[in-house]
């Protein structure tokens, strides 16, 4: 079996691939240049990206609990390829690449990310060595910077050194796809303990919504904030203190 420490490199690039979803954002102008929209139809681009993460974390989640984290991670990845390899059809002579479409891609790369988030801190947890966790995590959130800066990066190189002009908006696919293609096919081979305790009782939507009113399960959570990242950043110590001063922990 390959050893842990090695094998956190596939969810590293899971990680790059979240990031692939904040350029929606990047998109909005260029999306108005080339499909020739206005500035409401516009915001639609960012809306249908950030949407996805409203309706689907929860349920996300509870796929997670039932089929397992690694399934979630390999979901989520293809769910992403799957929207970064739509715009390919453009170049089919009989179907035309119209803003509707573009928002489908827009929806499924927000849809994959979320997937993503949910399943990533845990898988990260399996695949760290002992004591390298809260390492893995935080470089694991650098990794992502890089993937939502790209968004912003990548169109413009494209213009300044390809000519590609109003075709810009397209930049990013092709090398979207090969990264996701990549994290996929690495992801494939994650070992991740996926063993449950005798007394665990699957989640369900109903559970996971109670939680949010559970306050000596938030209580619990805050604590483990100090115990498990004895190195994180006074601001984040200090938000989980308050947290739990204003529940009367």
């Amino acid at each position: 079996m390959q050893p842990r420490q090695t094998s956190a490199f596939p969810v590293f690039l899971a990680f790059l691939a979240m990031g692939f979803a904040d350029a929606a954002g990047p998109l909005v102008s260029q999306a108005k240049e080339y499909f020739h929209i206005t500035n409401f139809a516009a915001q639609f681009v960012t809306f249908s990206g950030l949407l996805m993460f409203g309706i689907l974390s929860v349920p996300a989640s509870v796929f997670q609990d039932h089929k397992g984290k690694k399934t979630a991670l390999l979901l989520g990845l293809a769910i992403m390829f799957a929207g970064i390899a739509s715009p390919a059809i453009r170049f089919l002579p009989a179907l035309n690449y119209t803003f509707p479409l573009f928002l489908l891609t827009m929806l499924l790369l927000g849809a994959g990310a979320t997937i993503l988030q949910v399943a990533g801190n845990p898988i990260m947890r399996d695949v760290s060595a002992t004591g390298k966790y809260s390492r893995n995590l935080s470089l694991g959130q650098f990794v992502k910077a890089i993937g939502s800066l790209s968004g912003t990066l990548i169109p413009v190189v494209a213009v300044r050194y390809f000519g590609a002009d109003r075709e810009a908006i397209f930049a990013i696919f092709p090398i979207y796809s090969l990264v996701l293609l990549i994290a996929l096919v690495a992801c494939l081979s994650l070992h991740v303990n996926e063993q449950r305790a005798p007394e665990h009782t699957s989640a369900t939507f109903g559970s996971s919504l109670a939680m949010l009113g559970n306050n000596e399960q938030a209580c619990l959570t805050l604590a483990e904030v100090a115990k498990r990242y004895p190195t994180a950043a006074p601001p984040i110590k200090k938000s989980a203190e308050r947290e739990m001063q204003k529940d009367h922990c």
